[in-house]
């Protein structure tokens, strides 16, 4: 199996003719819909089907102020500014496919999860936005989170056993 992480035209085109799966963001997940036809339609041109997945990074915690409140801390109040700046800074001078309005949003996902796509709330909030997502057609994420240790268990014990009842995961 391989995969390609690629927004632009160029990645795009590469993943539709050689990958089975193609990594994307987007900047709502209203948006989502959109990236998924643009691949799909890039592979049937090839005559290929290709899968795709999204990144997102998680903040799971008992209450949405919690998680929204936390958030806010590691990826503003504490976030390395100098280095987002910079990583800011050189993406607008190259990154021609983005969407305008993701840089708006770009600044605080970048400092709280790499650019990719934020799930931040309770357990049934996340599930409820990983089914949007799933609706918009992407097949799977790949998470994120700022301190496994701490919270992958509870990821593992409250989020996971509701994706299975929201028909997410089949074990």
């Amino acid at each position: 199996v391989t995969m390609k992480a690629a927004f632009g035209g160029p990645g795009r085109a590469f993943a539709a003719k050689n990958c089975d799966y193609l990594f994307s963001t987007f900047t709502d997940i209203e948006d989502g819909r959109r990236h998924v036809d643009d691949i799909r339609t890039r592979a049937r041109s090839q005559g290929r089907d290709v899968g795709i997945y999204t990144v997102c990074h998680v903040v799971a915690r008992e209450t949405q102020k919690e998680a929204e409140d936390y958030y806010e801390y590691y990826a503003t109040t504490r976030a390395d500014h100098a280095a987002v700046d910079d990583h800011m800074s050189k993406k607008k001078e190259f990154a021609n496919s983005h969407d305008p309005r993701a840089f708006d949003l770009y600044r605080k996902r970048f400092a709280g999860g790499a650019g990719s796509y934020p799930l931040v709330g309770t357990p049934e909030k996340i599930v409820d936005d990983m089914l949007a997502i799933s609706r918009e057609g992407y097949a799977g994420s790949a998470l994120s989170f700022v301190n496994y240790t701490y919270e992958l268990p509870f990821f593992c014990d409250r989020v996971l056993p509701l994706m299975k009842q929201a028909g997410l995961r089949v074990t």
